[in-house]
């Protein structure tokens, strides 16, 4: 029974060790790295944080060396003492970033300060009272100084929210130690005979340690913690700017980017400004509540040219990084310093960002980086709108063109047929009653104006029939295109009874699409493959769909005819474009065209592909081809 307690008590040491260990390598490391924080970027923030955690690193290095050098445990003890007391001090010091504390209570906390340390180095009539007032001192002004900071973790959201929210568990456990510690004594002191409860003898060093824990995930946290903050705070802005519109308005980006940035890091206002040339200042163009009593904002020309320079915000300090028209009003409204980040998109640069500030950030380089993450996305937004509607521009513009492009060949086609008929009526008449009088070459002239009218007559009837295509209005169902392939393949049979051509179509090949416009493709491509097999003796002609492919439905025409070379493809779908001369081929070059233009307004696509002897395969989409 005694080994076991022997064993439980040694396990409870070593426990109690290793926390002590942890306690010193926290706040020795918290000591160190404000320490060189102060040393390579000096400042009044820099250095009231490393008087926080140097005052506890050398209260524990005291301790260290109280154990290594007890002759001189006295000095020790009062270096120990001394790093204790001034710690709450320095914490008040550093609350006054993000909450002002009264003057008052800042020259009562120094005071107090001074007598309690005179009452340490002088006062020893009685040990006990240097004691009371060490304590009483620690507990009152750290216990302040958490209640802000507590107060400052529920009301601040954003960034620093979440580091005061863990900078209050260091504090608060300090405080909330010191506060027991106090009663415990008073306790004591008033009834000797009542003994200091082990509890609060074992559970100070856990208590160390756990507000050494709050204190580095408060001011000195991971990376991956920081990181973790910056895109909780990116994803809440993202998301609520996720019902933006691309058709938004410069200015509604901008208030969200406005409201975004104030609610992620804090300050008095947002403001964003750009350059107005002729002012030689930038102008506010957005600006949250509470609104400045101010229309332009200047800095100094250098600052302005660095900034677009290096693409990177940076903490303006007032009045020195500010023009004395900014630091008059600046002075007015309390503001100490002002965040000016760039809005540089892609395309252009958009604006800058500013954040009036009443005192020094605690945490810069981590708002500015929270910034650059939302001035990123607002201007990737307004680089895709300005693209969207530059888009759109030349497409109203392209639209505007085409219809003018049909409504004149259309006009131009139409107007062309009074004057052509007139000509071959007048050459039909010449036929008519002076054949007799006409030598053989006038009568081959007169035929020649014939078939070239008549030939003419046929183009205008193509380009109608293309300008309608676009024109026309479409209806799309359910198109059974085996159907129409047979109805096409009867009148062809109809009209060169002589044909012998196998005609193969795959049963129930449908797709969504206008009827009648399909119709006329299904007939320009049938079609084609009628006439180039015509020097065939045993043509053939195959309709069908391939198997299920990447792009959809994909339906073909092949036939056995004399083909074409790929080398000349890619004028196959032109209007009026043709592989081979009108004496082999009897034509005008317009179908295929009219094929692409039925295809495309289905938002498909039509290829094809041959080789010269060996036939020709066609094939095309339809866009959406599910069935209703």
């Amino acid at each position: 029974m005694g080994n076991a307690r022997e064993s439980i008590t040694g396990a409870f040491m070593t426990m109690e060790d290793l926390l002590q260990i942890l306690t010193q390598a926290i706040f020795f490391f918290l000591a160190g790295i404000t320490l060189f924080r102060w040393w390579r970027y000096p400042s009044r923030l820099h250095l009231d944080t490393m008087l926080v955690f140097l005052s506890m690193g050398l209260a524990f290095l005291g301790q260290d060396l109280q154990a290594l050098f007890p002759e001189f445990s006295s000095i020790f003890t009062i270096l120990i003492a001394t790093a204790l007391i001034i710690h709450p001090y320095f914490l008040l010091r550093l609350v006054k970033y993000f909450h002002p504390i009264p003057l008052w209570i800042q020259r009562l906390a120094l005071a107090g300060l001074i007598f309690v340390l005179i009452s340490f180095a002088f006062l020893q009539i009685s040990p006990v009272l240097p004691l009371v007032l060490a304590i009483g001192y620690f507990a009152i002004i750290q216990g302040y100084a958490s209640y802000i900071i507590v107060r400052g973790a529920i009301t601040i959201k954003g960034f620093l929210g979440h580091r005061l929210r863990l900078a209050s568990i260091g504090s608060g456990l300090l405080a909330l130690l010191f506060i027991v510690a106090l009663v415990l004594l008073v306790i004591i002191i008033l009834n000797p005979s009542i003994p200091a409860p082990a509890w609060f003898n074992t559970s100070v060093q856990p208590i160390f340690a756990l507000s050494g824990i709050g204190y580095y995930l408060g001011f000195a946290p991971p990376r991956w913690i920081k990181q973790n903050w910056q895109y909780k705070e990116f994803y809440n802005f993202v998301n609520q700017t996720a019902r933006q519109s691309y058709n938004d308005s410069r200015l509604a980006l901008f208030e969200k980017l406005a409201t975004g940035a104030l609610q992620s890091i804090g300050g008095e206002t947002a403001l964003v400004i750009n350059w107005d040339a002729s002012k030689e200042s930038f102008t506010i163009e957005v600006q949250s509540d509470p609104p400045l009593p101010i229309e332009s904002f200047q800095v100094p020309p250098d600052r302005v040219t660095e900034i677009w320079k290096n693409k990177q915000g940076y903490l303006a300090y007032i009045p020195q990084d500010v023009m004395s028209e900014t630091a008059q009003w600046a002075n007015e409204f309390g503001a100490k310093t002002m965040y000016v980040v760039p809005i540089i998109g892609a395309l252009q640069p958009w604006g800058r960002l500013l954040i009036p500030m009443r005192y020094e950030p605690l945490f810069v380089q981590d708002d500015l980086d929270l910034l650059a993450l939302l001035v990123t996305e607002i201007a990737t937004s307004l680089d895709k709108a300005s693209l969207i509607q530059e888009l759109q521009q030349r497409q109203n513009a392209l639209e505007v063109a085409n219809k003018e492009l049909e409504s004149f060949s259309y006009s131009v086609s139409h107007d062309l047929r009074a004057p052509l008929r007139a000509i071959n009526g007048f050459g039909q008449a010449l036929l008519s009653k002076y054949a007799d009088t006409l030598d053989e070459q006038g009568v081959h002239y007169l035929n020649r104006i014939k078939e070239n009218t008549h030939q003419m007559g046929q183009l205008i009837d193509d380009l109608l029939s293309l300008s309608r295509i676009s024109r026309r209005e479409m209806e799309k169902d359910n198109v059974n295109l085996s159907k129409l392939a047979f109805e096409i393949d009867e009148n062809l049979r109809a009209q060169e009874p002589e044909r012998q051509v196998l005609f193969e179509v795959e049963e129930q090949v449908e797709g969504l699409g206008d009827a009648d416009l399909i119709k006329i493709a299904l007939q320009n491509l049938i079609s084609n493959a009628w006439k180039f097999t015509s020097s065939r003796a045993s043509a053939s002609i195959q309709i069908g769909v391939l198997p299920k492919q990447n792009e959809g439905k994909v339906f073909f025409v092949r036939d056995n005819g004399v083909g074409f070379d790929m080398t000349y493809a890619n004028k196959l779908f032109g209007a009026f474009q043709r592989l081979h001369s009108t004496a082999e081929f009897p034509g005008t070059g317009i179908g295929l065209a009219i094929v692409q233009r039925i295809i495309h307004r289905h938002g498909g696509k039509v290829w094809a592909e041959a080789e010269l002897e060996k036939g020709a395969t066609f094939y095309f989409t339809l866009g959406d081809t599910h069935e209703k």
